[in-house]
């Protein structure tokens, strides 16, 4: 398995690997996802992605060259404010690994890839959020060390 950055190239891999993820979130929250999601603006919306400084995507390839995994990134760094403390994290927005390729590895390869990146940027830590119906989700980040920090809650009105 190979980990490199994403470039423009790559941008019809991101949109077949988003598809099942999508498919994924739109099932468990249908009000807040669709499915399937317009492939052409997914691709619009990675390429735009590819083009700035503060966002990056990792892409993981299995032997072949095949695309079985991808984390999608970006470094935050903000002043402070009379209540909070200056920002300086890695977060992690999508992380999204094809089912045949779950549980070998890949998944903890690219965090440990993001490890390394955070350590050269000088990045406090790596934050991330994900959903409260994913227990493997949940159960893997646990696992890698992620501390549950802030709870987000809604009421339906």
């Amino acid at each position: 398995m190979k980990i490199r950055s994403a470039t423009r190239t790559d941008v019809a891999a991101l949109v077949t690997l988003n598809d099942d993820i999508q498919r994924q979130h739109a099932e468990a929250y249908p009000d807040d996802f669709f499915y399937p999601a317009d492939p052409d603006e997914v691709a619009k919306f990675f390429d735009g992605l590819l083009g700035r400084q503060d966002n990056e995507i990792l892409l993981a390839e299995a032997d072949g060259g095949e695309a079985c995994a991808y984390l999608w990134y970006e470094v935050r760094r903000s002043g402070g404010n009379p209540f909070k403390k200056p920002i300086n994290q890695l977060f992690v927005h999508h992380l999204f690994v094809v089912r045949e390729w779950r549980r070998r590895g890949v998944g903890r390869s690219l965090l440990e890839h993001v490890r390394s990146i955070a350590q050269a940027e000088g990045t406090a830590e790596i934050a991330l959020d994900t959903w409260a119906a994913n227990a493997s989700a949940l159960s893997f980040f646990a696992d890698e060390g992620f501390q549950t920090f802030r709870v987000f809650m809604r009421l339906p009105v």
